[in-house]
């Protein structure tokens, strides 16, 4: 709506009706399936979004770490191996809880006794002399010590493990603990074991509609779409039992949301937006010294401060407090003496020199290196001499170098043999 009326300012006055709302708008949330770049102008009723809150537009789950096209919220853990005793035919992810039981002898008197099998099966075990020898306490000598036997603690006979129908005195029943039908005074693993009978069915799933609390086993009845619906009271199709929103409330008002009379609740345009009643014309500018905080519409009244200054007219920044912005600001020497003076310069920057006579070329022995006017005072004897300390005329007071004097060698001819009182003639 800015910039339509922005645009209409350039004209005599603003006719609203003649103003374009809508093929500039669109649905401008970018989570919405059908999200629209180009649009200027928002209209929450021309958004649509997913029908299923786990998956994106495209049908695609927002979450799934194992990849198995399941939601993560969608999972069913259970135990998904058939051979299993409490396999689950609707759990989707196997949470480690199967368990498979293995036949065979665990009856520990028998001589065939195999620790790792789970449940017995009768024909499994050997008793007697089918295992050559006595079973395991069995001997007359000793009585009876073995606490599985049905006459344990007898003198003088061996055990006995079968009654007199044939049947074993050891009681069976469920070890497993997890089964329904557990028997914690079980002595053996007799195959009984089920793990159906105590579960209450239901979904398990607390995303979906009808997730049952009480549910132990899931029965794969998990619903995700019978608690969708309208979810706003303001609606005319709110539907109480609705705890997902999908998007079809009804609500009729004005769905621009640039009009002045804009109801963020419509989903439905009944022709009734405004733009007028809300329009305050003025500066919108927060930055300009007009700026009205009531207008919503610029008239291009705007007035801004001069660079550096604020609206009254003062420095944005003057540091050294001397009325000249530090941006204005020009570095040099402010001494009217100085030779370098600028007369433009508003800050000192110690860079002033003066006019001082004295000797000015630095090979003389008295050079002043702050003289600025030479006053031909320089001489160039008292400084100079030979700075060689190997030389004849070597000067230790000498600043400046002059030519150094040295003996030199010469070969002569001559007796190396000379007598004391004797002269002796060289050439």
């Amino acid at each position: 709506l800015l910039d339509e009326i922005n645009i209409a300012l350039r004209y005599d006055y603003i006719d609203i009706d003649e103003c374009d709302f809508w093929t500039c708008s669109g649905c401008i949330d970018t989570s919405a399936c059908n999200y629209d770049p180009s649009a200027t102008i928002s209209s929450a009723i021309l958004c649509t979004y997913p029908s299923n809150p786990f998956r994106d537009c495209d049908g695609m789950c927002l979450a799934d770490v194992d990849g198995d096209s399941t939601c993560d919220a969608q999972e069913v853990g259970g135990c998904t191996d058939e051979a299993a005793n409490n396999y689950n035919a609707n759990a989707t992810d196997d949470d480690g809880s199967c368990i498979i039981q293995v036949v065979g002898c665990v009856l520990p008197f028998a001589c065939k006794y195999d620790p790792n099998a789970d449940y017995y099966l009768e024909g499994s075990c050997l008793f007697g002399g089918a295992c050559g020898g006595a079973e395991a306490g069995n001997t007359a000598e000793a009585g009876c010590t073995n606490t599985y036997a049905c006459n344990y603690g007898a003198q003088g006979v061996p055990c006995q493990f079968f009654d007199e129908n044939g049947n074993i005195c050891m009681i069976g029943g469920c070890k497993v603990m997890s089964a329904c039908n557990y028997d914690p005074e079980a002595e053996y693993n007799d195959g009984s074991c089920e793990f159906t009978s105590c579960a209450t069915y239901g979904c398990t799933l607390i995303a979906a509609c009808n997730y049952d609390a009480s549910a132990t086993l899931n029965d794969g009845t998990c619903d995700y779409s019978s608690c969708h619906g309208c979810t706003n009271e303001l609606s005319e199709n709110f539907d109480a039992n609705a705890t997902y929103n999908d998007g079809s409330c009804i609500i009729l008002g004005c769905t621009i949301s640039v009009a002045c009379n804009f109801d963020v609740n419509a989903t439905i345009d009944n022709g009734t937006c405004e733009y007028m009643n809300c329009t305050s014309f003025g500066c919108t500018d927060s930055s300009a010294c007009n700026f009205d905080s009531n207008a919503n519409v610029n008239d291009g009244s705007c007035v801004t401060a001069a660079y550096g200054f604020d609206c009254d007219g003062n420095c944005n920044v003057d540091l050294n407090n001397n009325d000249v912005c530090d941006s204005d600001e020009v570095y040099g020497c402010t001494d009217a003496n100085a030779i370098n003076f600028n007369n433009d310069a508003t800050v000192n920057n110690g860079t002033c020199s003066y006019n001082t006579f004295g000797c000015t070329d630095d090979m003389a022995c008295n050079f002043n290196y702050q003289a600025t006017s030479d006053n031909g005072s320089c001489e160039f004897i008292t400084c100079y001499g030979c700075m060689n300390n190997i030389a004849c005329n070597f000067d230790e007071e000498a600043t400046h170098p002059s030519e150094c004097l040295y003996v030199n060698a010469f070969e002569i001819d001559g007796s190396s043999q000379v007598l004391m009182g004797n002269d002796e003639v060289y050439t």
